[in-house]
Order: C-alpha cells, then structure tokens, then sequence
C-alpha cells in the first residue's frame, strides 16, 4: 500500500465524521420558526403566511392563515423570498412572547406603515413569563408614529443591522416620542442607523427606564438628520426616573446633522434616579441648537448645547466633536453643557477627546464648553479651541471638516497630515499598541507617523495610507469570534489533518 494513501483516507474520513457530527449536534434551537412568504399584508386568509399572520401564529401558539403555529417561549420569525416592501394597512399585533424577528438585510425589505398613526413593533404587556426578549435584525422599518415602542419591566430588546426612518412623533409635550420609545427595559442598538426621525425630545430615541438596573447600549450605529421639533436632543433623549440605577453606553457610533432645541444630538435628563452614560470612541458631527428657551430652558438653566446637555455623571473619551456652531446666546451655550436643576450632582468628565471646526469659537463668542452653577466639568489630554473645557492642552489643527465613510460601519472626521492630535498620546492603560482601537475599529499605536506606537487624540486613528483591509479584517475577527465552538472544533481538525498529511508526505519524499 503506498504511504500515501492513510493520510489520504484518514483526511477524507475524519472530514465525513466531522460532518455527521456536525449534522446530528445538538445545536440550541428556538420553540418554532415561523417563515413569511408574501409581502401582502393579509390578515386570516390564503394559503401564504403574512408578517401579522405570523406574529399573531407566535403570540397565540396556533397555526393562523398560512403560518405554521408558535410554541411556548422564543419564537423565531423569518422570511422565504420576499422582499421589497410590506405596506401595512393597520398596526401589526403587539408582541406578546419572546420572539426574533430576522429580516434579510435593511436594503432588502421595507415594513411601511404609511401613516404616523399608529407604531410598528409594539410591547405593552408585562414582562415575564413566554416575553423575556425581543430581537429584532435585517429590517428597514418607516412611516410610523413609533418604530418600536416597548413598555415591559424585566424585558431586553435587542435590534441589530437595521434602519429606522421617517417615524416619530412632533408637535406638543405630551406622548409625542421619537422613532424608537422604550420605557423600563433593556434596550440595545448594534449597526442601526436612524435617520430623518422626529418627536417632541428624542427625535430618533427617547428612552425612559423607570426601574433600577436598566441598561442603553448603542454600538457602531448612525443617528442622522433627527429632529425634535420643540424639545430638546434631536437624536437622543435620556429620561432615567424612579430612583434607581441606570447605565448608558455609546460605542462607535456618530451623531450628525440632528437639530433640538436645548439640545441637538443628545439631552441627558435625571429625575430622581442615579445615572452614568459612558461615550466612547464617537463621532459628533454638526449638531445644531436652536434655541435657550422652550420646554427645557428653565431646567436647564436657560442654556443651550449643540451637542450635549445633562445633568447627570458623563463621561467622554476618544471621541471627535466637529462643525457645531450655534448663533443663539452664543455667549452662553456651546459644544458641552453640564447642568443641574437643583441640589443633585451632576458631572462631565472629557478626555482624549478633539473638538474642532467649530467656526464661531476663533472669534471668541461661541463656546465650545459651558457649565452651569454648582456642577463639575473635568477632563485631560483634550484639544480644543475653548480654554473654558477641562483638560485643554492646545488648539486642534489639521481636522478635516468633511464627515466621510473612513472604514468601519460609521463615518468619521480623518486626521490630516501634520495634525497635532496624531501620536499625541503616550502608551498607557487607555493606549494599548495592538488592543486599543478607534472608531473604525483601526488599531491605535499603530506607529504610522513617529513611530513611536503613540495614540492619538479623538475617534479616529491617523494613518498614512487608509488601512481599509485591515479594518475589514479586524470586523471579520470580531464576527467570528461569534461563530459556534463547533465550527471552531472542526476547522481545528481540519487543520490537524491537513498537517498531518504534510508531515507525512515529508517522510515519504525522504524514504
């Protein structure tokens, strides 16, 4: 028999082992998938299985219309050859188990509910029991007064690869939230965009956990050109109360072109609760504020912030604020604004962070940073044009003014050649050559300029030539670090094999 020949067949073997394995394991499945089949909304008739049919074959664990029946705990709901757009007639079924709903991609299907009157995903009943989660993911959902509105203590909601557009509600103070408004749940946003959105505060997001423990966290997404019409945080409103513990966190992502009134990305406000929002690693990018009046301006000490307002702990790092510049009050309001109400601590803490191009503050009227009585603004290895902003260490220079798709899901402000934000930051805790990474995923330390695997300053990392591979490459490490240990295993395998067969056509070539 040839030499040749065992590790030939010992490859072959362990392969098909391997793939009967693969087949007969014991993956963790979900109760029941349910597949959509027809972009009709139809409602109980036919043969095919509609979105309202199938939510409500999830919510009742019966089969209805075309759609095969739901079973107690996590359903999962997904599609068979449609795309395009669902045009809804009516409000779908609130969402009453635990469920996934998997789209096929944002760009591939549309749910419209070509009406602000009524929301698209719903959660209104009290969690617990078959409704513990949400997710949603591969959808583009517009034209509604809420996207996704979800009241339920105890529930995660989870949404992923989505965008939300055209949705909300403006006008007046009561009930009128932006595209997404969560109350009392766990709310996470991975690769969203939202974008054209508009509400009373929060034009995009208002989120108001009533109960302690709640936690926001906002990864690699994109709120743009929201509105909130006469309040405040044109993109983001935060409204923790209740007297409990809440978290928020934004990673990745960047806020642009949103315009409120005290606020235009993101108003920070706490009622009776202790809260801590964490901003890292994010890109603002002209915000506007357009006015130190209205709803908010006595709470907020009549001041107006093209960025950010609150009255809570804020902590910013590694991020980038570009080409804010509010006219209204320009004495008296800026970029950052801290704030408090009454005798509560409120904080904001800012470090590694550029603020740039923001074309009022040369002339010394506008701004960058303000703070109102009674409060702390602190910071370190921060540039800046405003001496009033802790932790300035110079004026940012060479910041291109132009927000550009750099790499990674989000856009950037780059670093030009020359800039006094690249290498600015010596290695440290926070700068870790081949761990630490900017916005765009792109390592830091990289040693492009100086070469002295310093960081530098704000959420993007200068490079000499765009490392678009390498980032690529860095979010295809970060997905498959999700992949399941069963693939893992077999790859290993695989390769054993494979070297194995090496080393044994080495011996061969030697005898």
């Amino acid at each position: 028999m040839s030499k040749t020949l065992f590790p030939l067949r010992a490859l072959i073997i362990m392969i098909l082992a391997f793939a009967l394995w693969a087949t007969a394991a014991p993956y963790p499945v979900h109760a029941a998938t349910i597949t959509v089949t027809t972009e009709v909304d139809e409602d109980g008739g036919g043969a095919d299985c509609s979105l309202r049919e199938a939510i409500t074959a999830a919510n009742s664990n019966a089969a209805y219309g075309g759609c095969a029946a739901g079973t107690a705990g996590l359903d999962t709901i997904a599609f068979s050859g449609v795309t395009g757009t669902i045009n809804l007639g009516s409000a779908l079924p609130n969402l009453a188990e635990s469920i996934q709903i998997n789209g096929p991609g944002a760009a591939d299907l549309t749910i419209d509910g070509q009406t602000d009157s009524f929301d698209g995903f719903s959660i209104i009943i009290p969690a617990g029991g078959n409704l513990t989660a949400v997710t949603l993911s591969g959808l583009t959902l517009t034209n509604f007064r809420h996207a996704l509105y979800g009241a339920s203590v105890g529930l995660e909601i989870s949404l992923s690869d989505m965008s939300i557009t055209s949705s909300g509600q403006g006008g007046g103070s009561v009930n009128n939230h932006g595209a997404i408004y969560v109350t009392s749940a766990d709310l996470t946003l991975d690769r969203v965009t939202l974008s054209n959105n508009t509400g009373y505060r929060g034009g995009a997001l208002s989120y108001q956990p009533t109960a302690n423990g709640h936690t926001l966290t906002i990864t690699d997404s994109t709120f743009t050109n929201n509105t909130a019409n006469t309040g405040s945080g044109g993109a983001i409103f935060l409204y923790p109360t209740g007297g409990g513990t809440t978290s928020h966190t934004i990673t990745r992502s960047t806020l642009a072109g949103n315009t409120g009134a005290s606020a235009g990305a993101i108003l920070v406000w706490v009622n009776g609760a202790t809260s801590t929002i964490n901003i890292s690693h994010t890109t603002f990018s002209g915000n506007s504020a357009t006015t130190g009046t209205g709803a908010d301006a006595a709470y907020f000490t009549a001041s107006t912030a093209a960025a950010i307002v609150g009255n809570s702990q804020a902590n910013i790092t590694y991020s980038t604020f570009s080409g804010h510049n509010n006219d209204t009050n320009a004495s008296t309001t800026g970029v950052l604004h801290v704030s408090r109400a009454d005798s509560s601590s409120s904080s904001l803490s800012v470090t590694r962070t550029l603020i740039a191009n923001n074309p009022a503050s040369a002339g010394g009227a506008f701004r960058e940073c303000t703070a109102g009585g009674g409060t702390t603004f602190g910071g370190s290895n921060n540039l800046t044009n405003d001496t009033f902003c802790a932790g300035r260490t110079a004026a940012p220079t060479n910041v291109n003014s132009t927000l550009a798709d750099n790499g990674g899901h989000t856009d950037t402000h780059a670093l030009l050649a020359g800039s006094n934000a690249i290498d600015a930051l010596v290695v440290s805790a926070t700068c870790v050559p081949g761990t630490t990474a900017d916005q765009r995923t792109a390592a830091r330390a990289n040693g492009l300029n100086a070469g002295d695997s310093a960081c530098d300053i704000g959420a993007y990392e200068y490079s000499s030539t765009l490392t678009v591979l390498a980032i690529a490459l860095a979010q295809w490490g970060t997905a498959a670090t999700a992949a399941t240990p069963l693939l893992w295993l077999g790859l290993a395998l695989i390769l054993l094999t494979l070297t194995l067969l090496a080393t044994r056509l080495k011996w061969n070539r030697g005898s």
